[in-house]
């Protein structure tokens, strides 16, 4: 993966208005689905083929009848050929040990590729294999950017390979890249409490290892040091939501209006972030079913601590949102 350190957002693409042939590679489960919603949505978007096993040649709205009169699409087997040939763009929804070997195959026809597995987010290949096993795909590991529109949307607009964030990596790196890049906060342990679906928590000890890797990565690229950073994962009853709250020590006292004008300075031009007013909550009834995600800032005087909240959908924002902001930049 090769990626500056810098690229601050500076022509965010709202929407792409380049048309473009698109197919999805495993469109039946529930990024697959929101990625299909979104796309048959887009004006300049002709999604050609959206792959299942399990559902192959059957009709999408029969699968899913929410789809009625949306779309005659059939699931199809899968046909690298066939998807090479015949788009511009395939978004890869898939574990990432298939992602590798089908990815190096599209590669081939010239294909855009936007994959929403672990595969291609780290730029330190031992730290991939590490936590995930042998990577079967280093030639494109090294081609590929990592797909946080809002801070690298300039090496997104030329790469041909995306990687797209873990829900919880969007949320963290997007509450710290301003203060990391003003040099605001004291680079030490730092501490975010994270509340997901309800026994998703339980499930989260090998997950956190690898999300956390993934955080610090991107985040010591940022911040140019080293640090480290402790993840607490609760409960929640919300489906597909994702609410965290980072505490980070600033390197001086800081007024809540002075952190809100940084941080709209920097997101100025990121028009899915929202940076909250005073006396607005954080909470993910906000943005279920949004492709934003909201910041609250609160620097408490006593203990001389920021207290950041962010909330996001983990199928909007934290998916199947972000590959589409990618791909208009890409196309």
């Amino acid at each position: 993966m090769t990626q500056s350190k810098n690229t601050k957002n500076t022509q965010y693409a709202q929407r792409s208005t380049q048309h473009a042939s698109v197919a999805i590679i495993g469109a039946d489960n529930n990024v697959g689905i929101a990625l299909t919603k979104q796309l048959l949505n887009h004006p300049h978007i002709d999604l050609t083929t959206i792959t299942s096993r399990e559902h192959a040649k059957k009709r999408l709205d029969r699968v899913y009848p929410f789809f009625l009169g949306q779309s005659d699409l059939v699931f199809s087997p899968l046909n690298i050929h066939k998807i090479g040939r015949q788009n511009q763009v395939v978004f890869l929804n898939l574990p990432a040990d298939q992602s590798m070997e089908i990815a190096f195959k599209l590669r081939g026809y010239g294909v855009k590729v936007i994959d929403l597995s672990p595969a291609y987010r780290f730029q330190n290949v031992k730290t991939y294999q590490k936590l995930f096993g042998k990577h079967q795909a280093k030639k494109l590991l090294k081609e590929a950017t990592y797909g946080l529109t809002e801070i690298f949307s300039e090496d997104i607009g030329k790469s041909m390979l995306a990687a797209i964030p873990d829900a919880m990596a969007t949320s963290v790196i997007l509450a710290l890249a301003p203060l990391l890049q003003n040099q605001m906060i004291v680079m030490k342990p730092l501490i975010c409490s994270v509340e997901q679906q309800q026994g998703s928590a339980c499930r989260c000890g090998q997950k956190n290892k690898r999300v956390i890797a993934e955080i610090e990565e991107k985040l010591i690229m940022l911040g140019g040091k080293d640090f480290a950073l402790t993840l607490d994962c609760k409960d929640t009853l919300t489906q597909n939501a994702l609410l965290t709250t980072l505490y980070v020590q600033p390197i001086r006292k800081w007024k809540n209006d002075k952190l809100i004008n940084t941080f709209r300075r920097f997101y100025n031009l990121s028009p899915y972030i929202q940076i909250l007013d005073d006396g607005i909550a954080c909470n993910t009834d906000n943005v279920m079913g949004s492709d934003h995600i909201h910041v609250k800032l609160n620097y408490d005087e006593h203990s001389e601590t920021l207290i950041i909240n962010t909330a996001l959908d983990k199928l909007g924002k934290g998916s199947a949102s972000t590959a589409i902001h990618c791909m208009d930049l890409m196309i």
